[in-house]
């Protein structure tokens, strides 16, 4: 596949795994078997993305229908309509819902610990949460087929890779996306099982998180109880490479978008607004569940009454609080001290025109949802801790004519990226009365310049960008270090840098040439730039904006052959020649090469020993080739022997082993590419700071950049780097640069 292409929808299976199915089977009559769909944000992002980009797809979980309600011609008769619908059914007994599996292990006990509310965590369960996963893998293995994509969603399912590690077919990869946030060491820590946890999450190839964050939670748990080593976002275990990442889910925001240009909606909202007898509506929604904040809400609205006297009578708070976990007793304790605070408040408040809040306690549907959306001049949602909150995204969408305010829980996910938001701490009553007020009294212009940075936000970071991000990455992981890329580029990372780009006022632009911009070659000499990607680098050169270095490890001659007419910056030999744009002297670097005699002495007699092997002899450096060795692993074996051997005559040499792409290079450890640029980022600073090669002699370079947000590091390939991105090959490099220059 390429980096910045869809792959064609034949070309792509995807097997979903989550707790619930996208509808709920129904036996109205011993005959009819019906089936509803289900209300909730995962289903919906996932069934709208599979639907846009025609994906195949098959999709595991429980029908919402328990054992004990069907026989075996129910169920039966269940899975062959739902495989015609391409779902896979995974039956549960009402045990296992009520009782052990979802009310019990994973809302007793993963819900709560997750969300560091510690008091609620009630241990246990481990059997049974093991049995439901162990189930829901056994099914994916009937389905599954060789390269097929495996997405596991969220707390429920933690288990299921390390039910089919080693069982899944060649090319097939299974990766887990957890919704809800992953605590800290030392909450986790807690939990008994937590070393069997982390081992039984690291047997996915991807395990992406909503925000940064949580990836550095989860990282920094591997570290310090598993003690294996962590390197750019992988975790290396002896024979699997774990990649980790955040990536934020988001919204189908037209959808929203559509709903508030609905008839129907607009109805319904000046309905909502007529019933809130002409004062501006608080919209405070979610499901009830100590996480969401619903009491410390209405604290703070209190609070707010009480400090700003003249706003009785003009505003109302509208909670929309859907049921949830009804079974677990914490919830109902819940329920009560909500109804308890707003019978308090409506109480202290009321006069025979007004009440302060109307509660709803019930489901509604999406475009339910948006009548309210639209009815609300703000928008307080403000849970305690949320892995990302989608209401917050559907509010925002919904303002089409940019009108509105967001009041927003700090620790939620989308306070990361909704920075436009009045972000609150929920449990600073004071400071979140302020917040209300300063909502209520913001102009009109405020809210749309806030409101349209928001909604272009939501637009860019959507569910499809979320969905084609988490789906390629994972198409990417590989089984071992060896085959393990970066951070790969997807398309929404690529538009980030290319708008990097296009803002910048001075870019420094530096690109490694053998395996980066050109085709590796067995012989050197058998690559020189086409014309593509000439027209390419005589685009990036022609922009004044730019300065472009070319550091490589081609000899001088062959640098002002390729790039000499184009007004760049020449490195040659990893930076033992330098030659600025606008100049055709050379500079040479000082330094002494005597020890080349000695060296060479060693790479010659393992050339002679060695069939289609040959050295190059460099200025600063001698380079042992052995890509035509066949087979190629022989070659492989013969380069570890002479590297083992190099590395003890070198001691004591000023020189540097660099073992790269079928090259094992010994230079002086002066003369590096690192070196060569060091001098390009030290004389001005740079709004852009670019750096794309291939192999391990760019490594040193990947670490000579300067930190932040304006740097970007992109590897050529597969391996462990130092650079914050990946490429997986010479021509999604070209499709990106071409981006870049559009």
């Amino acid at each position: 596949m390429e980096i910045l292409e869809h792959k064609p929808p034949d070309e792509r299976r995807i097997i979903i795994l989550s707790n619930r199915l996208p509808v709920t089977a129904e036996q109205s009559t011993e005959e009819e078997l019906t089936f509803k769909q289900s209300i909730g944000g995962l289903s919906t992002a996932i069934d709208v993305y599979c639907r846009k980009e025609a994906c195949e797809k098959i999709w595991i979980g429980w029908p919402g229908i328990p054992v004990e309600d069907t026989d075996e011609t129910i169920q039966k008769n269940i899975r062959e309509k739902l495989l015609s619908f391409g779902y896979s059914p995974v039956f549960l007994t009402r045990e296992e819902v009520e009782e052990t599996f979802y009310l019990g292990a994973c809302n007793k006990k993963w819900w709560p610990l997750c969300h560091m509310f510690p008091q609620h965590v009630r241990f246990g369960y481990d059997s049974e949460y093991a049995e439901v996963n162990k189930r829901f893998a056994d099914e994916l293995m009937k389905v599954v087929r060789p390269g097929d994509l495996i997405w596991v969603h969220d707390y429920q399912l933690m288990y299921v890779a390390d039910f089919v590690r080693g069982r899944l077919p060649e090319g097939a990869k299974i990766g887990f996306f957890l919704h809800i946030p992953f605590p800290p060491l030392e909450i986790f820590r807690s939990l008994p099982e937590h070393r069997l946890a982390l081992e039984k999450l690291l047997s996915f190839d991807l395990v992406a998180f909503q925000v940064f964050r949580y990836a550095e939670n989860f990282l920094k748990c591997v570290e310090h109880i598993l003690g294996f080593e962590t390197r750019s976002f992988r975790v290396i275990q002896p024979e699997h490479v774990t990649v980790v990442d955040s990536i934020p889910i988001g919204i189908d925001d037209e959808q929203f978008a559509a709903y508030a240009a609905d008839p129907e909606v607009i109805a319904e909202s000046a309905k909502i607004r007529r019933g809130a007898d002409g004062a501006a509506v608080i919209l405070g929604t979610g499901r009830l569940d100590y996480t969401k904040g619903i009491p410390e809400l209405i604290q703070a609205y209190r609070d707010f009454l009480v400090t700003s006297p003249e706003y009785r009578g003009k505003v109302k708070l509208v909670l929309v609080v859907s049921p949830s976990r009804t079974k677990i007793k914490e919830y109902d304790e819940l329920k009560d001290e909500i109804e308890r605070l707003v019978g308090s408040v409506n109480g202290q408040f009321s006069t025979h025109l007004w009440g302060p809040i109307k509660f709803f306690n019930q489901e509604f549907t999406q475009k339910e949802l948006a009548a309210f959306y639209k009815a609300a001049h703000i928008a307080a949602i403000t849970p305690i801790i949320d892995g990302m909150n989608l209401m917050v995204m559907e509010y925002v969408s919904s303002r089409i004519d940019g009108s509105g305010v967001v009041i927003l829980g700090e620790n939620a996910g989308a306070a990361q990226t909704l920075t436009e938001a009045i972000l609150v701490n929920p449990y600073d009553t004071d400071g979140f009365a302020r917040a209300i007020k300063q909502g209520l009294q913001m102009p009109p212009a405020e809210q749309r310049k806030r409101m349209k940075a928001m909604q272009e936000s939501i637009r860019r970071f959507n569910v499809f960008h979320w969905a084609d991000d988490f789906l390629n990455q994972l198409e990417n992981a590989g089984a071992s270090e060896d085959e393990q890329p970066g951070v790969h580029v997807s398309s929404f990372i690529a538009d980030k840098i290319a708008e990097l780009y296009k803002k910048a006022g001075s870019r420094l632009i530096m690109l490694d040439s053998d395996g980066t911009l050109l085709p590796f070659a067995l012989d050197p000499a058998d690559v020189s730039p086409d014309s593509e990607i000439m027209a390419i680098l005589q685009a990036l050169a022609s922009d004044q904006k730019n300065t472009l270095v070319f550091p490589s490890g081609r000899p001088r001659e062959t640098l002002v052959e390729w790039y000499g007419a184009l007004d760049a910056h020449l490195a040659a030999n990893h930076g033992g020649w330098m030659r600025r744009k606008g100049s055709r002297r050379w500079k040479r670097q000082n330094v002494d090469v005597s020890w080349k005699r000695d060296i060479k002495g060693v790479l010659e007699e393992h050339a002679r020993r060695t069939p289609k092997t040959f050295i190059e002899e460099k200025a600063f450096s001698l380079a042992w080739h052995y890509g035509s060795v066949v087979p190629p692993l022989s070659g492989s074996k013969r380069a570890k022997d002479l590297e083992s051997v190099l590395m003890k005559r070198i001691e004591g040499l000023p020189v540097r082993l660099i073992h790269g792409h079928k090259v094992i290079e010994v230079t002086h450890d002066r003369i590096h590419k690192g070196e060569a640029i060091r001098s390009f980022l030290e004389n001005r600073k740079r709004d852009f700071v670019f750096y794309i090669g291939d192999d391990a002699s760019d490594e040193l370079a990947f670490r000579a950049l300067p930190e932040g947000d304006h740097t970007v590091s992109i590897k050529v390939g597969r391996g462990p780097t130092a650079a914050k991105y990946s490429l997986p090959t010479v021509k999604a490099t070209r499709i990106f640069l071409t981006k870049l220059v559009e």
